[in-house]
């Protein structure tokens, strides 16, 4: 069985001016939040939020901000995209375990501004073929390999 634990250990982010952290939740002009938001504080150490899995490499969640990152995460049946996220570079490539550090947590408000939640985002994306239609993306609901919680 496939298992998100908590990356960051706070919980999901609720409510604030910018929206909720929840799979599904609205977003500015109609896009819908393709991912969940669990708390953080900035600086604190971000742990691997799946059983097992290989450090693929770093992301950019935003094109035109390069100080924003993000680790992507493979495991044997789901791509992890974690982002505001300061991957720790020597586990690129690497296998890591859940609880696991793989980096740091980082600002958001910079970007934002002080009333969003500082938060790390984290998608579910199944291997192509394996949950989905080939040649679809599909972003599955964390919610439901979370517990319900």
């Amino acid at each position: 069985m496939f298992r998100i634990i908590d990356p960051t250990g706070q919980g999901l982010r609720e409510y604030d001016p910018w929206g909720a952290g929840w799979f599904g939740a609205e977003r500015p002009g109609g896009r819908t939040h393709t991912g969940m938001d669990f708390k953080c504080t900035p600086g604190q150490v971000v742990r691997c939020p799946v059983l097992e899995g290989v450090m693929v490499g770093t992301l950019r969640p935003y094109d035109d901000d390069d100080t924003l990152l993000g680790l992507l995460l493979r495991s044997t049946q789901f791509d992890i995209k974690m982002f505001y996220v300061d991957p720790l570079p020597e586990l690129i490539g690497n296998k890591v375990i859940a609880t696991q550090p793989v980096g740091t947590a980082q600002d958001i408000t910079r970007r934002y501004d002080i009333r969003m939640v500082p938060h790390v985002h984290l998608e579910v994306i199944p291997h192509q073929g394996s949950y989905c239609l080939e040649g679809s993306t599909l972003y599955i609901n964390p919610k439901l390999i979370l517990g319900g919680k």
